[in-house]
């Protein structure tokens, strides 16, 4: 674990935008965590694009199962369709997640760097609208933005739907987790999507040997 700042957290809130991004990304990270503290997730999409009610109530039960094995306390789903964020309903997501966290009194929250870690204009928004809460609630002393790592880029290409932004390397975060003793448990985690079984098996394919450190920036007040 190489951290050049760190700030144990108390009780953490993860907020992402679909189910599978809890197990594909930080998974790592909410085993570790939800080992030692209480861990929750905010998923705001049910997964359901294109607007398909019966995939959005499978992505949920897969992510109730994923955040099962991940040790997560409880998952809040905010109901909104996959792929329809925007400045349309910003502010009415931010008024949603800031109710939870208001209820929970986290001291800390994890989310997706502000590119979205892929681009992905989803992740985004959830970035910003976590980013402009931590900015504006006294009670959330650190944010913790998941990245993706230099190279993926290269891997990704230009076979991404969006624009893949360049990650970072490791000189340029402020903590790196060794998944290795979570790693089984993410796995599991990650099948658990098993509707998103395509993209489980191209991330354990050809994102092996990054699945086994995840990277952080780390904002503290």
């Amino acid at each position: 674990m190489l951290q050049k700042k760190f700030i144990d957290p108390q009780k953490l809130v993860c907020i992402f935008a679909h189910p599978d991004d809890e197990a594909f990304g930080a998974g790592g990270a909410i085993a570790y965590f939800a080992g030692k503290i209480q861990v929750e997730v905010i998923c705001v999409t049910n997964g359901d694009f294109p607007r398909n009610k019966k995939i959005g109530e499978v992505r949920k039960k897969e992510l109730l199962e994923s955040a099962k094995i991940l040790g997560v306390k409880k998952v809040h789903f905010l109901g909104f369709h996959d792929g329809e964020l925007s400045l349309k309903n910003y502010h009415e997501v931010a008024s949603k997640v800031e109710k939870i966290l208001k209820d929970v009194k986290p001291d800390t929250i994890l989310t997706f760097d502000q590119n979205g870690v892929s681009g992905h204009l989803d992740h985004v928004a959830v970035s910003f609208v976590s980013s402009y809460l931590f900015e504006r609630l006294n009670f959330l002393k650190n944010i913790y933005y998941f990245c993706e790592k230099r190279g993926v880029k290269k891997i990704v290409g230009k076979k991404y739907f969006v624009y893949f932004p360049e990650g970072y390397s490791k000189d340029e975060v402020d903590w790196i987790l060794d998944v290795t003793p979570f790693y089984k448990i993410k796995i599991k985690a990650m099948k658990a999507h098993v509707s998103q079984r395509k993209d489980f098996l191209f991330l354990t394919t050809f994102f092996k040997k990054y699945l086994k450190e995840e990277y952080f920036k780390i904002q503290s007040k």
